[in-house]
């Protein structure tokens, strides 16, 4: 999953790496939903598949 980091923290599961404000990163699915949770990231982008456009933005 695709994340945006909003707030400067200490990734614990990486070796204590700074993250800085407007990194992306890609985290496992529960990593991502725990750390946007927190208020450290914003969730940018979900699981590639389904459906690409809203049926209100089709042409048609």
């Amino acid at each position: 999953m695709r994340v945006t980091v909003t707030r400067e923290f200490k990734d614990i599961e990486n070796d204590l790496v700074l993250r800085t404000v407007g990194e992306k990163l890609n985290l496992p699915p529960a990593r991502a939903q725990y750390l946007a949770a927190v208020g450290v990231v914003k969730i940018t982008e979900q699981e590639k598949g389904g459906d690409p456009k809203s049926p209100d933005e089709t042409q048609g």
